[in-house]
């Protein structure tokens, strides 16, 4: 998880990076202006090509950068919803204690539930660590 996110910024700031460079160059070799007097004259080459060539680009970098943070934010958002799950199920195990010795639930009950309770505590605990 850490890495596909430190993946996923270095992405995004090698894409700006890119970007930059690339409308930078596209910018300095097509567009040539010189000042006469008080007049700014400028004149443009021919973009048809290094046009197309620059939205592809900058196109296929925005669709990158998107995918890449969806899926960083639906990963920390399914291990969030994993922390929370393992939350409320120590509160119902600890619930559950609390009303065995007050004598409210029988001991055969007792343990079905601690069982099944401590069963999908480890199977959260070992989902969230593999995706960590």
């Amino acid at each position: 998880m850490r890495i596909s996110i430190l993946m996923g910024f270095v992405t995004i700031i090698a894409s700006v990076f890119i970007i930059n460079y690339i409308l930078t160059i596209f910018i300095s070799t097509n567009i040539k202006c010189t000042a006469q007097g008080e007049l700014l004259n400028c004149e443009f080459r021919e973009l048809g090509v290094p046009v197309v060539i620059g939205v592809s680009f900058v196109a296929g970098f925005v669709i990158i950068d998107t995918i890449t943070v969806y899926i960083i934010i639906k990963s920390w958002l399914y291990i969030s919803g994993l922390k929370i799950r393992y939350n409320e199920i120590k509160k119902l195990k600890d619930a559950v204690e609390k009303n065995y010795y007050k004598k409210k639930i029988d001991e055969n009950t007792f343990n079905n539930l601690i069982q099944s309770y401590e069963k999908e505590l480890v199977e959260l605990e070992v989902r969230i660590k593999r995706l960590k």
